[in-house]
C-alpha cells in the first residue's frame, strides 16, 4: 500500500496514524480516542482534572521556591560576612556561595518546580539579595538576621510577582494577537 505525503490531513496506511491533526477526518484516526482527533472533542460527561488546583498548587511552590532561594542567599551573605578579610573578598564569597546554593537549590527542587522560568529568577534573586545587603552595608546600615532574612524573601516574592505579571501580560498579547475566530 502506498503511503501519501505527510502534509496536514494526510493518511499513512502502513503507519495508521494522521500526519495532520488540525483537520483530520475522525474515520482516518484509526486506534486514536476522539479526544485526540480534535482538541476539543472530549466527552461533556467525563471527568475533567482540576486544572485551576495544579496551577495554584505550581505557583505556590514557585514563590515558595523563590523565597527560600531569598533567604537562602542573604543567610550566605550574612556567614560571608564573619570572615576576617578584605570587604571585595566578603563580598565575592558571598555571591559565589550564594550562587552556589541557589543552584544546588534549582538542581534539587527542579522536576518540581512548575515552570523552567523560575529557574532563571532564581538567579537573580541568589545575586539581587547579596548585592543589596552589600549596598547597605556600604552605606552604614549593617542588617541583623532578623533583617536580612526576611529582606530576602521580600526579594523572593517581589520576583516571583514580577514573573507572575509577565506571564499575564505575555498570555494577554498572544490572546490577542494569534486569536482564533
Amino acid at each position: 500500500m502506498a503511503s501519501r505525503s505527510a502534509t496536514p490531513g494526510s493518511y499513512s496506511r502502513k503507519r495508521g496514524v494522521v500526519a495532520g491533526v488540525p483537520k483530520t477526518r475522525p474515520e482516518l484516526c484509526v486506534g486514536l480516542p476522539a479526544s485526540r482527533v480534535r482538541p476539543g472533542a472530549q466527552d461533556a460527561d467525563a471527568p475533567q482534572p482540576n486544572l485551576r488546583l495544579r496551577q495554584v498548587s505550581f505557583a505556590l511552590g514557585d514563590c515558595i521556591f523563590l523565597m527560600t532561594v531569598g533567604v537562602l542567599a542573604a543567610a550566605a551573605m550574612l556567614f560571608a560576612d564573619t570572615f576576617e578579610c578584605n570587604g571585595v573578598l566578603r563580598s565575592f564569597a558571598g555571591m559565589a556561595l550564594a550562587m552556589l546554593v541557589q543552584t544546588l537549590l534549582a538542581l534539587i527542587v527542579a522536576p518540581l518546580l512548575g515552570s523552567i522560568e523560575t529557574m532563571t529568577p532564581s538567579m537573580v534573586v541568589a545575586m539581587g539579595t547579596p548585592m543589596i545587603l552589600e549596598a547597605w552595608g556600604m552605606l552604614g546600615l549593617e542588617l541583623a538576621e532578623r533583617t536580612a532574612l526576611p529582606l530576602g524573601a521580600a526579594l523572593g516574592l517581589f520576583a516571583f510577582l514580577l514573573l507572575e505579571l509577565y506571564g499575564v501580560r505575555c498570555r494577554t498579547y498572544f490572546q490577542r494577537t494569534y486569536s482564533v475566530p
